[in-house]
């Protein structure tokens, strides 16, 4: 229940990111600079939804044949990436100005320090809990992940593809704000 405003904000966001395809900026170093922050938005409402996806295919059918430890082992603090990353996916769009691009550099430095404790619990444990996912969880947790990942929602993707994403989001934002500062003016 706590991830249904998610839901709502991701949805709400469709809407602006398609008005923002149609007011990009004439001037091509600054469409340029909309498009990277486009990019940037756009990929993270959809992090956000592999995020909750997970949760729906894998965590909550999982919480129904594994142990404290075991869920621990594996998701680590995945509930933890899902509301920090939706606090900075909020604060970089504002649904009321759809051009707010001149915020973004602000909105991020603001929200960076609420991914780093998160980040840093879950990439530094992210090896525990692949070699956890291959050989610290019991029979029926394995049964049940090879069933989930059967899903036509995952595209029949282990729940170990789906464990890399979070780090291979934060390697991503240093591009992404490296292509949006190089096409901002001063």
């Amino acid at each position: 229940t706590d991830l249904i405003p998610i839901r709502t904000d991701l949805a709400s966001a469709n809407k602006l990111l398609s008005a923002w395809n149609s007011n990009l900026s004439a001037a091509e170093d600054e469409r340029t600079r909309q498009e990277a922050i486009h990019e940037l938005i756009s990929t993270e409402k959809t992090y956000i939804d592999d995020l909750l996806l997970v949760v729906e295919v894998f965590y909550n059918p999982l919480c129904a044949v594994a142990t404290e430890e075991e869920l621990a082992s594996v998701f680590v603090n995945w509930m933890q990436l899902i509301l920090c990353n939706a606090r900075l996916f909020r604060a970089l769009y504002n649904t009321n100005d759809v051009n707010c691009f001149e915020t973004v550099g602000a909105v991020f430095l603001e929200e960076i320090d609420s991914l780093l404790v998160p980040y840093t619990k879950f990439c530094s444990a992210q090896r525990q809990a692949m070699l956890a996912l291959q050989e610290g969880v019991s029979p029926v947790f394995k049964a049940k992940e090879k069933e989930c990942a059967a899903s036509p929602k995952v595209g029949k993707l282990p729940l170990s593809t789906f464990l890399l994403k979070p780090m291979q989001r934060i390697t991503k934002y240093p591009l992404l704000i490296r292509k949006i500062l190089s096409h901002t003016r001063d």
